[in-house]
């Protein structure tokens, strides 16, 4: 089944923006969202030891975390070309980094695992050293958490298109997404 479209499918029409850069609800949302999501990292302080605090833990993660940046967007970028074979566009809006394929519509399945693939094979691997390595929790705790508020906007869009029927289509435009619905024809086939 076909999981990308160079054009909006027929009998598709357009139904939601969601621009994080011209719409400052949206924007305000999920940064409190990112805040939100934080509650169920903070389990994970019951196992860090603090008698071993060390600032310079603190800004080695820091610096880390923008590395971690840079290889979220790449691993959005890698999903993004399994699924459509074009050439991923990485842009800095200033306040987000960003990877998108313009003119690209995705079914809602695909776009699923573009949006939320960082967050698992990231956090899962931060969770993982997090308990390998005792001496530095402090450190992978506070990447952890950096990374998972990071990963809000894809955890609020994501909830968003998770109301809408399994045949709508997205298309990520970087800061945002356009949704299309179905609004007449069959549904398209799919495999899930």
């Amino acid at each position: 089944m076909q999981k990308a479209y160079d054009l909006v499918p027929e009998g598709y029409k357009f139904s939601k923006e969601i621009n994080l850069e011209k719409n400052m609800n949206h924007f305000v949302l999920v940064n409190l969202f990112s805040l939100l999501v934080l509650l169920p990292v903070l389990p994970l302080l019951y196992f860090v030891d603090f008698k071993n605090f060390d600032i310079s833990l603190l800004l080695i993660g820091f610096l880390a975390f923008f590395v971690i940046i840079m290889i979220h967007e790449w691993i959005h970028g890698i999903f993004f070309y399994h699924y459509s074979k074009k050439k991923v566009k990485y842009k800095f809006h200033g306040w987000a980094f960003s990877a998108s394929t313009p003119n690209t519509f995705y079914i809602k399945h695909a776009y699923f695992v573009i949006g939320l693939a960082p967050a698992v094979i990231i956090n899962g691997i931060l969770l993982i050293l997090f308990f390998i390595f005792k001496d530095l929790r402090l450190m992978f705790f506070f990447i952890l958490a950096l990374h998972f508020s990071g990963c809000a906007g894809d955890f609020y869009v994501t909830l968003l298109i998770s109301k809408y029927p399994k045949d709508t289509i997205v298309e990520d435009t970087g800061v945002g997404m356009l949704i299309f619905e179905n609004k007449g024809i069959e549904p398209l086939e799919n495999d899930f």
